[in-house]
């Protein structure tokens, strides 16, 4: 049985930590305390979420699929119907033209 962890990365304890220091190497900048899981740090500086990278083979486009463009698509599409040419697709609509060699 394969059993999958969430892609949550674990937080470092930074508290107390120098993040900055002066020429003379003293401590100018430290991180303060903050209770676990805190999303603020002070009043305005807030820590959010970044994407880091994707596992193509193991992202759900489905769950995706309300956030991607027509462009988006289409640019998909037409990628795909230079591989593999035309009626692959369930859902997309062909048609011939007329093309200069």
């Amino acid at each position: 049985m394969i059993v999958r962890q969430p892609n949550v990365p674990e937080e470092p304890d930074l508290a107390g930590a120098v993040i900055g220091t002066d020429v003379s190497g003293a401590s100018v900048v430290t991180v303060p305390a903050q209770p676990p899981h805190s999303p603020v740090l002070g009043e305005k500086l807030a820590v959010v979420w970044e994407v880091e990278s994707i596992d193509r083979a193991a992202l759900d486009l489905e769950k995706l699929r309300p956030y991607l463009t027509e462009a988006a698509l289409l640019t998909a599409c037409s990628k795909h119907l230079d591989e593999h040419g035309a009626n692959k697709i369930a859902g997309v609509a062909y048609h011939k033209v007329a093309q200069l060699k």
